[in-house]
């Protein structure tokens, strides 16, 4: 990498830059014009990584009802319920892909640690968050992990419904199994183990 990075809110001038990137990174039709309208014109935080005005990544936060986050991930609605917001709330860890290229770069940690400091500031209660499981392998487990993130546990086939996706490890509907992580946002919050979530910071 030659030139540092460039971190700014999404833009649609990068929209089939984040769509290419998405693709490859996940599977044809991960991601595709009416998914990145939606994910652009939720509530919460989309951030790219830009070099010499392309996109070299994103992430993407959405803030959602219980419902929606425990639907997305496969997870009872009432555990969600129990660290909402007043307007019924939590974070969703949507979706994030960096470029080859980039990769091992540093871009990923900034890029997730924007998003969760947007969702902090906005009072979110707590985060939640599917990463993929590539056999033995997750690659996201580092960066939950760096920021405060705890393992809930494993959802097999989390993604096999989405119809227009072709697994790049499946080669077709994706059969692979998601990781749920979650951090509880507030100060002197605790996980569900009753250990201290956060020493009191916010991560």
């Amino acid at each position: 990498m030659t030139e540092n990075p460039i971190f700014l809110s999404y833009n649609e001038m990068f929209e089939q830059d984040v769509i290419r990137i998405a693709n490859e990174g996940f599977g044809e039709g991960y991601m595709g014009t009416r998914k990145m309208k939606s994910l652009a014109e939720g509530e919460g935080s989309f951030y790219i990584a830009s070099v010499s005005g392309k996109a070299v990544g994103y992430c993407c936060f959405q803030y959602v009802s219980a419902q929606a986050c425990a639907s997305s991930l496969k997870l009872p609605e009432s555990l969600l319920l129990e660290h909402t917001n007043a307007a019924g709330n939590v974070c969703l860890t949507r979706t994030m892909s960096v470029t080859d290229l980039y990769r091992k770069s540093g871009i990923a940690d900034k890029l997730f640690s924007l998003c969760l400091d947007d969702a902090v500031n906005a009072g979110l209660p707590s985060a939640w968050g599917g990463a993929w499981k590539i056999g033995e392998r997750i690659p996201m487990r580092r960066i939950f992990l760096a920021n405060g993130f705890h393992c809930y546990g494993e959802i097999p086939m989390i993604w096999y419904d989405e119809s227009d996706y072709r697994c790049s490890v499946c080669n077709g509907p994706c059969r692979c199994t998601g990781v749920i992580y979650y951090k509880l946002l507030g100060p002197d919050v605790f996980c569900m183990d009753g250990k201290a979530a956060n020493g009191g910071g916010t991560g």
